[in-house]
């Protein structure tokens, strides 16, 4: 059976936008292969189509979990110009608080899975964590020798924050947490700039990638 061009690509994106959902539901040791393939709508053997194991399943979850939050943050910074950090927590600390599991954010999701992980998991992991961390520093004013550990400050809070949130079972509590955390970052970074043009970011990102760590897997997107 001949299929329409770009089939390929368009069910690949499908089976790991399931991929993702389903990892981040039930976590890795709680879904197979098996589990995996129905909530994509496919057989097993279309699975292996595109994966070659649930471990490069996974990998590739985290990567495009991690890429949608840096297109997320680059998103907001073109938009909100000067006011992007605040207008990003706000967000991130509701939305990504509340939304179903299946929809949360890969990057607080995945961590306790990646730190059980294969090597391959944590570098890819790794790697897109630096393009984050990166594409918040491009979004700050603060000094040069600051900016860095501003942007892990940032990332820090919002990341323990909605871990925080989503575990308690009181949603006063939860909002709590997230009210706090949104006050903290809107006094860490100094001021945030606008303008950040995204091939700035992804350049620095994939130099500093190669003389780190010249052996790690390439970000792939989506």
């Amino acid at each position: 059976m001949r299929y329409k061009p770009g089939h390929h690509a368009k069910s690949h994106q499908r089976i790991l936008q399931a991929v993702g959902r389903g990892l981040r539901t039930a976590g890795y040791t709680g879904i197979g292969v098996d589990g995996l393939a129905k909530a994509a709508g496919v057989t097993s053997g279309a699975f292996y189509g595109h994966f070659k194991s649930k471990a490069e399943a996974f990998q590739a979850a985290v990567t495009a979990g991690l890429e949608e939050l840096r297109i997320g943050i680059a998103s907001f910074q073109e938009k909100a110009g000067h006011g992007w950090l605040k207008a990003f927590a706000d967000f991130y600390l509701t939305e990504k608080v509340t939304c179903p599991p299946g929809d949360a954010c890969g990057l607080p999701s995945f961590a306790p899975e990646v730190a059980r992980a294969d090597q391959a998991s944590r570098e890819a992991y790794q790697i897109g964590l630096l393009e984050l961390v990166e594409a918040v520093e491009a979004g700050l004013s603060d000094s040069k020798t600051e900016r860095r550990a501003v942007a892990w400050e940032i990332l820090a809070k919002l990341v323990g924050a909605v871990m925080l949130a989503r575990a308690v079972s009181d949603p006063a509590l939860a909002a709590e947490i997230g009210s706090a955390v949104r006050h903290r970052i809107g006094t860490t970074g100094r001021k945030a700039r606008s303008g950040v043009r995204r091939s700035q970011v992804r350049t620095r990102v994939r130099g500093s990638r190669s003389a780190a760590n010249p052996r790690a897997p390439k970000s792939k997107k989506g």
